[in-house]
């Protein structure tokens, strides 16, 4: 039976979350048995600014986040898909974002998602992916250690816009070790998302390689440690780097591209910024998904042309970034509708050939 995968999936609890994660205090209420569901009915039908990206995560917390573990959030993500899918399962380290404590501290978070590996029926369509953060005291130890054979992590995630540089020295060794063996790693590569949450100081508005002083507050200017350009300069130290952009750029990036004329886009453009990656014989094993950004049905037409052009069709993955989707769409939704838009032999690419590629031999 052929086995199809989800490169992007989520599944920890609002526990994981620290306190001041998301805006206006909410947390809180969102966690709590009685006023959590309440709360993401109000944001999904009432609230004027539920588009907004920092409400749409806080709707998702307030009813997926809930759940009491991750293996319920995992069965739940499961009940969408055919018996045939596995799950690329990401931690997050938000720990080192300013943000306060969490009740569920990130190595608790990353030891339950390991355990789901145990599970009788269901661990075995789990791949979960230890998140590298350079702030974390011996970082590159910090993940070898989670990838060996009593660990069980297949992979590295990573989240610039949390704080640091793609580039930071400080994960030189984790990068290292990914390239020597192999070990497939996914990277945050949207302006959107979450975003540090702590005292902005002089050095973080100046960028590291060009000394230019970036302008913006909290999401503009974190947003921009995700550049696909911090990669580039990864990639001339490690190119044989199994790497996956995750979100293809953003849909922000995405919707500039689609009514913005010539020559913004051909200079700025993330899409075509990644294209570039990807596309680059130097660097064979770069690839982007089209999590949450493949929600808007406005991106299927340049999704499906990207997914059946020769210079990209083996290089784009599925993954939906469930659970934090749920508030546009359903997974099922959304995995039919991308199917449907980019056709079987796409598809099959996607959601098989090209994460087995990119995965290697941790598949």
């Amino acid at each position: 039976m052929k086995t199809f995968f989800n490169c992007h999936v989520h599944v920890f609890t609002s526990k994981a979350a620290p306190t001041r994660l998301l805006p206006f205090f909410l947390l809180p209420v969102a966690r709590n048995r009685v006023t959590g569901p309440a709360l993401g009915w109000l944001l999904r039908n009432l609230w004027p600014f539920s588009k907004s990206d920092r409400f749409h995560r806080l709707a998702a917390f307030a009813t997926i986040g809930r759940l009491p573990d991750q293996t319920a959030i995992l069965k739940r993500v499961r009940d969408y898909y055919s018996r045939e899918f596995k799950f690329v399962v990401l931690t997050l380290d938000m720990d080192q974002m300013g943000a306060g404590n969490a009740k569920q501290p990130y190595v608790e978070q990353l030891r339950e998602a390991v355990g789901l590996r145990q599970l009788q029926g269901v661990g075995d369509v789990v791949l979960p992916f230890v998140c590298a953060d350079p702030r974390r005291h011996d970082v590159g130890k910090f993940v070898q250690d989670w990838i060996d054979k009593d660990k069980k992590c297949v992979g590295i995630k990573l989240y610039p816009p949390l704080g640091f540089w793609p580039f930071d020295p400080r994960l030189d060794d984790v990068y290292a070790f990914a390239e020597e063996h192999q070990v497939p790693v996914l990277a945050h590569c949207s302006r959107g998302g979450v975003h540090f949450r702590g005292r902005i100081n002089r050095n973080m508005r100046i960028h590291p390689l060009t000394n230019v002083r970036l302008r913006g507050r909290r999401k503009a200017l974190f947003g921009q440690y995700a550049d696909p350009d911090g990669w580039a300069e990864v990639l001339k130290r490690f190119p044989k780097l199994h790497l996956c952009l995750a979100h293809y750029g953003g849909g922000e990036e995405w919707r500039r591209y689609l009514t913005h004329a010539q020559p913004v886009t051909s200079q700025k453009s993330w899409i075509r910024k990644i294209n570039t990656l990807i596309k680059n014989p130097q660097w064979p094993h770069v690839y982007a998904d089209v999590s949450a950004t493949a929600v808007d049905p406005k991106t299927l037409p340049l999704i499906t042309v990207l997914a059946n052009r020769a210079e990209t069709e083996n290089f784009v993955l599925f993954g939906s970034d469930f659970y934090m989707i749920q508030r546009s769409t359903t997974e099922r939704q959304f995995g039919l509708a991308l199917r449907a838009a980019v056709g079987k032999p796409a598809w099959e690419r996607m959601a098989d050939v090209n994460v087995r590629s990119w995965l290697g031999k941790w598949a």
